[in-house]
């Protein structure tokens, strides 16, 4: 089961349409930022935040995604894009399970672990 975790909830993923409107609306609303995930502790996840919240729609967003391929190893990848449509593409392909080229992105992996 997969879920979305904002500011402001957490629930059952419904739809697509419900996970575009988040982050459509990121820039105008209370949840500051959208995490798209699998149940569990070591489970893949994709999300997204805005760049700088005090630019509101003229931020870019920040869009993050953790791939584990054991439940020991991940690699965790970033970019930022210009507009909702591409923050939301790589939601999309989660939510279909359909693999995802992570290959423009960079791979911040050993920020997170160290920690």
């Amino acid at each position: 089961m997969k879920r979305i975790t904002t500011e402001e909830y957490q629930k059952i993923v419904l739809n697509l349409s419900e996970i575009k409107n988040l982050i459509e609306e990121l820039p105008y609303s209370e949840h500051r930022f959208v995490v798209f995930s699998e149940d569990g502790n070591t489970s893949n996840y994709v999300q997204t935040i805005l760049e700088n919240e005090a630019l509101d729609e003229e931020s870019r967003y920040q869009v993050e995604a953790r791939v584990y391929s054991t439940p020991e190893r991940f690699t965790h990848y970033r970019i930022f894009v210009d507009t909702a449509a591409e923050a939301f593409e790589p939601f999309e392909a989660f939510y279909n399970n359909t693999p995802y080229s992570y290959e423009q992105w960079e791979d911040v992996t050993d920020e997170f672990v160290n920690c």
